[in-house]
């Protein structure tokens, strides 16, 4: 890994500090709600975490480069996210209101990054055929 992203998986455990700092000193009560807005909230980060690792594990370049999409849809699921469960845990919002926000932001990525990963194996398998 390179030293930019120890730096960034650093500042996405401050992230995760003050995201928890915000959701535990809230007055409100500790209820099934607010786990699940706090666990979509943390899921988020550790999905960026997990982007980053993989993206910056590559040695070749262009397997890198091939990378950024997949850091990008990480990205913008951790800030939707990651003011959806803000706006829950501070929020009397109720259950299903909850579930039909977090399911969709978290198919999204799901779904973004399979594709993703599959079109750049078979970007790579076909590079490495013309190659030779």
């Amino acid at each position: 890994m390179t030293k930019k992203t120890v730096i960034r998986l650093i500042l996405l455990i401050i992230l995760l500090a003050l995201f928890s700092l915000l959701a535990f000193t809230n007055p409100m009560r500790v209820t099934k709600k607010f786990w699940l807005a706090y666990g979509c909230g943390v899921l988020a980060v550790l999905f960026m975490a997990w982007a980053l690792i993989v993206t910056a594990g590559k040695e070749d370049s262009r397997e890198r480069y091939y990378g950024f999409p997949t850091v990008r849809m990480a990205w913008y699921y951790l800030l939707l996210q990651g003011a959806a469960s803000v706006i829950e845990i501070t929020s009397d919002m109720g259950g299903w209101g909850m579930f039909a926000i977090n399911l969709p932001l978290l198919a999204f990525p799901v779904i973004g990054f399979i594709t993703t990963r599959t079109v750049q194996a078979e970007i790579a398998r076909k590079e490495k055929k013309t190659d030779k």
